[in-house]
């Protein structure tokens, strides 16, 4: 697949979101910064600030904070109409490179996404099932994130490895705005049907609102929730930190996917709600 230049600056500047590197970096440079003379003392302010930012964020639920308006913008349903056309799994929960060195499947934290999309299967058995998922790697295109899972499928189903020809294997898309066209594209709804979209809580915005774009309305299905369902986030005792600012990196991931897509017209409003209008 061709890159285009949008698709290649969105993964070229997906580093800018990574406000632990940014940091990490800086502190190398303040570090290099006391064994030369005339930068000795902005170093140790340098230093000073970046120990006071990491025990305001061990301190404060910072991650959580940023991450719960969009877990919670869309509720687990209750109950699901009883007939389900189809069910939408979207990808990000494989680890491509390590799957392909060790030959077995690795999964990453996400898992979730195809866990409870088997479910919703096995509680539908008429619904079709469209795993959905390309190479997010713009510079190798050739591990297919959907083939894994199918796979995975297989292994799990050995007598049904394509759960009964209802199994939809959708692997050009390379993000989440490529996942709706490519799975709607190939899934071909008819109005009137019900189709389940199961992804990520804090992912759901953007993909609920990149399906309404592609012309799908589906029935939004969170899963892998990472704050919502936990105690309340509270101000706590600093601890030695093993992370600058924990859940942070995520959440400013998301919500800068949320910004660019409503940049680039990819979705009509900034964080697309339950309500379509």
């Amino acid at each position: 697949m061709d890159l285009d230049p949008t698709y290649l600056l969105a993964k070229l500047a997906r580093p800018l979101t990574d406000l632990e590197g940014l940091l990490s970096l800086l502190l190398v440079l303040a570090v290099i910064g006391l064994f030369i003379g005339r930068f000795q003392r902005v170093a140790r302010r340098v230093l000073a600030c970046l120990m006071g930012v990491g025990l305001l964020g061990n301190a404060l639920p910072l991650g959580p904070w940023l991450a719960l308006p969009l877990e919670t913008r869309f509720p687990i349903p209750e109950r699901l109409p009883e007939r389900i056309d189809g069910i939408v799994v979207l990808g990000g929960y494989m680890n491509l490179a390590a799957t392909e060195l060790s030959g077995q499947p690795q999964a990453d934290g996400a898992i979730d996404r195809l866990l409870v999309g088997l479910t919703l299967a096995q509680q539908h058995p008429q619904a079709r099932v469209v795993l959905s998922g390309g190479a997010g790697d713009p510079f190798d295109q050739s591990r297919r994130e959907a083939d894994l899972a199918a796979g995975v499928i297989a292994r799990l189903y050995p007598d049904t490895p394509d759960l009964g020809g209802r199994l939809v294997i959708e692997r050009e898309s390379r993000n989440t705005r490529e996942n709706a066209l490519f799975s709607h594209r190939m899934a071909t709804p008819q109005p009137g049907e019900n189709w389940v979209l199961v992804t990520s809580a804090l992912h759901m915005p953007r993909a609920v609102g990149s399906f309404r774009a592609a012309g799908w309305t589906v029935l939004p299905y969170p899963v892998d929730h990472n704050h919502a369902f936990r105690p309340p986030a509270v101000v706590r005792w600093p601890r030695l930190p093993h992370s600058l600012l924990p859940g942070v990196n995520t959440a400013l991931e998301a919500w800068a996917g949320l910004v660019w897509y409503r940049a680039r017209g990819y979705m009509t409003t900034l964080v697309p709600g339950p309500d379509p209008t």
